[in-house]
This record gives C-alpha cells, structure tokens and sequence, in this order.
C-alpha cells in the first residue's frame, strides 16, 4: 500500500500518470503547458476539466502496476476530492498556470492516514529551479476494504 494514492478506488502512487503530469508541469514544459492551458481555459476553470485534453492517450494514464483505469474514472475521481481540496486545486493551478511567468509544478498522490482528502503545497529550489510541490492525499484504501461480518471495526 505505501506510496499509492487512490482517486476512486484507482491506484495512481508513481507510474506514468504521475511521470506525465510531472513532465507537462516541469521546468522544460512549463511554458508550453501554461500557453496551451490559457488557450483552452479561456478565464474559466475548474480542477481536472482539461487534464484528457492535456493526456489524451489513456496509455499514459497507467500507474506503476500498469493499470490505467484512471482514464475512464477521471471525472468521477475528480468529484469524489472534497470540494475544498478541488477548490484549492483549482486556485492553485488556474492562478499559476494562468500567470506570465508560471513555476513548474511537482505532483506526488499518495494515501492519507484517514479517509479524507488532504492537500499539501510547499514552494521548494532542485537544482537552482523554484517549483510549487503538490502532494495531495487521498483516502486510505485500507478504508474502502468491507469489513468482514461481526469484526465491528
């Protein structure tokens, strides 16, 4: 389970959805990123709206097992993130993205200790490079297990 996260039952921790992400919001893709997220946000934006027209191919979606079921889950994953969390999201990543001078960007998911939603951003230097760190954690998996009959946990 550890360095997983879940968004709808999906396991994303690592793989190539991350390392996709990564390299859109990096400091070589930045600029290219923003100018395409302008164009297509048009002043309006919500959290995880463009994010198939940023990573259309669903091969690109795959966590580190392999599995990109992500791709079909999107919209339903991004509805399940409390609505603080998508707000925060969405001020972070339209504030950025939409400025003249955008800071790449480091996601990492992963499982929180609880069954919440829970966001973290942290501005950081590598290698002489600012970024904005996102780590947004998502519920336990271990709380979407059933529980076995008479267990009472």
């Amino acid at each position: 389970m550890s360095g997983f996260g879940m968004l709808n039952g999906i396991v994303y921790g690592g793989g190539k959805f991350e390392a996709t992400c990564n390299a859109l919001l990096g400091p070589d893709q930045i600029d290219q990123t923003a100018t395409r997220f302008k164009a297509l946000a048009k002043g309006k934006y919500e959290f995880g709206q463009l994010l198939k027209q940023f990573i259309p191919r669903r091969s690109d979606w795959a966590n580190s097992s392999g599995r990109d079921e992500g791709y079909d889950g999107w919209e339903a994953s991004v509805a399940d993130i409390s609505e603080d969390v998508r707000d925060e999201l969405t001020e972070l990543f339209y504030d950025n993205l939409s400025s003249d001078d955008p800071v790449p960007m480091m996601l990492k998911v992963g499982q929180n200790v609880d069954d919440s939603h829970e966001l973290h951003v942290k501005e950081f230097t590598h290698n002489g490079v600012d970024y904005i760190g996102i780590l947004l954690l998502c519920p336990n998996a271990i709380f979407a297990q059933p529980h076995p009959t008479g267990s009472g946990t």
